[in-house]
């Protein structure tokens, strides 16, 4: 089989192109599989004959990051934003923050949530996919292509999901 890197470059190559006039939200985290969505878009960006309108690499600042990774991933984030306009790439980046009161401290101490568990993960609906369907609702969500790095065999329970959402 070809490289999975090439391939996913390929079928990213092929979505850009057909979709060029979407806007395109990359997430990103600062971690393996969401630095490497980012290369692969745009590796892919690069080879596309057509040439996306508008694109937006989005952070969630969830407020309870390690103090040292969220430093890191906010001076990567200027740097990458700087560099956008640098090669002159039509990337935008954003921090999205969930609203204060669905916030982690404010819901574990303020209204007595239990903290997260495997079973009760309110932390991750509240903190990263509201911001994030807010910030899509804001920019024509009918036309929007949300680029999510999702890695397999990373845990049982991240595989139970992948497959009820591939089914």
């Amino acid at each position: 089989m070809r490289d999975a890197v090439l391939h996913a470059i390929d079928v990213c190559v092929e979505a850009l192109e057909r979709r060029a006039d979407a806007h395109w939200v990359i997430a990103f985290s600062g971690g393996k599989d969401s630095s490497a969505v980012l290369k692969i878009f745009l590796s892919a960006y690069r080879r596309a004959k057509v040439r996306p309108i508008a694109a937006t690499l989005i952070y969630c600042d969830t407020g309870v990051e390690n103090p040292v990774l969220d430093t890191y991933v906010k001076t990567l984030l200027v740097r990458m934003r700087a560099e956008f306009e640098a090669a002159e790439l039509p990337i935008g980046v954003r921090v999205l923050k969930a609203p204060v009161q669905d916030r982690f401290f404010v819901r574990l101490i303020g209204r007595g949530y239990p903290p997260p568990t495997n079973s009760f993960r309110w932390c991750t609906t509240g903190l990263r996919i509201r911001p994030v369907s807010q910030f899509i609702r804001g920019h024509r969500p009918e036309d929007t292509v949300l680029a999510l790095g999702l890695r397999r065999s990373e845990s049982r329970q991240r595989d139970r999901s992948l497959k009820r959402s591939n089914d």
